[in-house]
């Protein structure tokens, strides 16, 4: 019997080295890294905000929501975009590995190692590395995700309003 945490098939990336996996029924495409612009009072863990094909996405940073040291954004760097709470965003990669199917015998709910981890919603184990499950709706705590909507909607209210103001 498969655990309820555990999807069929996750995308695997990397960041800093460690492996990273997202459920593909929450992967919308995988995008090139291009410049993000200012999203004005936006929660900390947010970058910014990109157009893709005229609708404003929020950028999340997984660097930062773990803790781990920031950098510039690289050419080499992809985008992931996903659906998160009804909502497309985009969560930086140092690069993804592709699709894998999961086993539950591979596999580790969070609960079962760490008690209160947020963030991860499993260990999988794939060939001799562990990989650690995100649970991206927990990304965001309610209270960031009202500020990124309205970040948001202010975002694409100047725009509408003042075409001057969306590229600043």
């Amino acid at each position: 019997m498969t655990p309820d945490f555990l999807p069929d098939t996750a995308l695997l990336f990397s960041i800093e080295g460690i492996r990273f996996a997202l459920p593909v029924s929450t992967v919308e495409r995988i995008i090139r890294a291009v410049a993000i612009a200012p999203l004005p009072d936006a929660p900390p863990n947010v970058l910014g905000m990109i157009n893709v094909h005229g609708k404003a996405i929020a950028v999340l940073s997984l660097r930062r929501r773990i803790g781990l040291n920031e950098r510039d954004i690289e050419a080499e760097d992809q985008f992931i975009l996903a659906l998160v709470s009804g909502r497309t965003i985009a969560l930086v990669a140092d690069c993804t590995d592709g699709l894998i199917s999961l086993h539950p015998e591979a596999a580790t709910e969070i609960d079962a190692v760490i008690s209160g981890a947020t963030l991860i919603k499993g260990i999988l184990k794939v060939g001799s590395d562990l990989v650690l499950l995100q649970d991206l709706e927990a990304f965001l705590s309610p209270d960031e995700q009202v500020s990124l909507v309205e970040a948001l909607s202010a975002r694409e209210y100047a725009a509408d309003n003042h075409p001057a103001c969306a590229t600043r």
